[in-house]
């Protein structure tokens, strides 16, 4: 897994006990690689310069996190979660969404401070979730051992399970599947378009440029970000 950090460098460098600068045609390699090769060859790897590889691309600072140890305590840090300071640059700004460090901290703070407030604390999530649950896994007895497809189930539940926790309710699958629609579209643009590594993310402007020619759907991907924006707000 890549991750890149732009407050907490420091952190790494100091935690590591053997980190060490790849060269970009190595990273290259892994980046042309499927998935699930790069996983093995990032493992590879591992032995030679250890869990924690930091690597310079371009004006970029990428470390690849290479054990669950590692990553557990990273995710632990408050930096851990600290974004690219231009990640979200093309959006205005607009609170949780697209805060960075520790804007982004204090604002997660005050969200579930003032929800737990408002009476929607973790016993009422956990309500919720289990709510959600219990309606997948009847769901998966009605189908009574057919071989079935479920993955569109499967997205829409953990799609209501985080929605839940934006609005204090579970979204109507049928009332509002437009909603849901939105929330698995903005799950696919996270994925597909804010990758630490992704070579529009490297180079400054790349993605402006990308979303004015509409190339590669980041023109699309752009809207869905801003509609998200407006539905938490």
């Amino acid at each position: 897994m890549s991750e890149r950090f732009s407050n907490s460098r420091n952190l790494f460098l100091q935690n590591a006990e053997r980190n060490t600068k790849l060269d970009i045609d190595i990273l290259y390699e892994i980046e042309t690689l499927s998935f699930q090769d790069q996983l093995i060859e990032v493992t590879r790897y591992e032995g030679k310069y250890g869990n924690v590889i930091s690597v310079k691309m371009g004006t970029k600072y990428v470390v690849f996190l290479n054990e669950y140890n590692v990553l557990k305590e990273v995710w632990n840090h408050p930096y851990g979660l600290d974004k690219a300071p231009d990640l979200f640059a093309h959006l205005k700004p607009a609170g949780l969404l697209n805060a960075n460090g520790e804007d982004w901290a204090e604002q997660r703070k005050y969200c579930l401070a003032a929800s737990k407030d408002l009476g929607l604390g973790k016993d009422h999530w956990e309500d919720l979730i289990m709510d959600e649950t219990t309606s997948f896994v009847e769901y998966l007895q009605k189908l009574n051992g057919k071989p079935t497809e479920i993955s569109h189930e499967l997205v829409c539940s953990v799609i209501t399970n985080i929605g839940s926790l934006l609005i204090g309710r579970r979204l109507d699958k049928e009332k509002e599947a437009d909603k849901l629609e939105l929330l698995a579209d903005y799950s696919n643009v996270a994925l597909l378009f804010s990758g630490s590594s992704a070579l529009a993310n490297l180079i400054p402007g790349m993605r402006k440029l990308l979303r004015i020619l509409k190339i590669s759907g980041y023109d699309k991907a752009a809207k869905t970000v801003k509609d998200f924006g407006k539905f938490v707000r």
